[in-house]
């Protein structure tokens, strides 16, 4: 019987069990996806001594975005854009808190009635950010009449 035994000292601090990255290069790299997204953040991030792919920070994102949602108490300025489930194909509604930078929700359609009916149980909104989509704006004046709409290009 073999009395050597190996004893290695996991890393609790830095990182999680089986995990390639630190904890600290797993945030740079989601703050860098939110700012660049995946493809001109993987080129930021070779930059920065990092190797990684487009999709795996895309990947990274869509993992921890439950975890950083933003709340939706004391809204008062809020961004409405389309984005692609499927591009050509399938398109949604994203929801984002301006003031704090943060998703807020993600809506399966592009419908007048489902930015209206989110926007419902928000009252004190009082800016909405929105691109120039005549959807938007029709769900917007609908259950926010009170918001100003402010569409970008």
């Amino acid at each position: 019987m073999c009395r050597r035994r190996t004893f290695a000292q996991r890393l609790a601090p830095f990182t999680a069990r089986q995990q390639r990255r630190t904890a600290r290069v797993q945030t740079t790299l989601w703050h860098v996806g939110l700012a660049l997204s995946g493809a001109t953040g993987a080129r930021l991030a070779q930059r920065l001594g990092i190797s990684i792919s487009g999709e795996t920070i895309l990947r990274l994102l869509k993992r921890n975005s439950q975890k950083h949602v933003a709340t939706t108490s004391n809204l008062t300025l809020v961004g409405v854009d389309d984005w692609a489930f499927k591009r050509g194909h399938r398109y949604g509604t994203l929801l984002v808190d301006l003031e704090q930078r943060r998703p807020l929700d993600r809506l399966p359609d592009r419908d007048a009635t489902s930015v209206a009916n989110w926007l419902t149980g928000n009252r004190a909104i009082r800016i909405v950010s929105r691109d120039r989509a005549g959807v938007d704006a029709e769900g917007i004046t609908r259950s926010a009449p009170q918001a100003i709409q402010v569409a970008d290009r």
